[in-house]
C-alpha cells in the first residue's frame, strides 16, 4: 500500500488540485499528507503484529467472530456501491 500512495499521479495531481480549486485543493493536499504520515506511523506497528488485515488486527482486542463479521459487513457496505458506480 505504501508504494502505491507515493506515485507520480499523487505528486502531480496535488499541485494541480491547488491550482484549480484553491483552498479546497490545499485542504486535499494537507489531508493526503496527513493520511500518508499516519499510515507510515502505523505501518511498523501493524507489521510487528504479523497480522495484516483489519479483521486480524481487531481480533487482537475483541474476542469471538463478531469483530470479523462486523468488519466484513462494513467493508461490503462501502465497497458494493463504489463498485456499482
Amino acid at each position: 500500500m505504501a508504494g502505491e500512495q507515493i506515485t507520480v499521479v499523487l505528486l502531480v495531481s496535488l499541485p494541480g488540485a491547488i491550482a484549480l480549486f484553491g483552498y479546497d485543493g490545499v485542504s486535499t493536499a494537507v489531508d493526503s499528507a496527513l493520511a500518508l504520515g499516519v499510515f507510515l506511523l502505523l505501518a511498523s506497528r501493524i507489521r510487528a503484529t504479523r497480522r495484516y488485515t483489519l479483521g486480524e488486527l481487531s481480533s487482537l482486542r475483541a474476542e469471538g467472530p463478531g469483530t470479523r463479521i462486523a468488519g466484513a459487513v462494513v467493508t461490503l457496505c462501502i465497497a458494493v456501491p463504489l463498485l456499482m458506480v
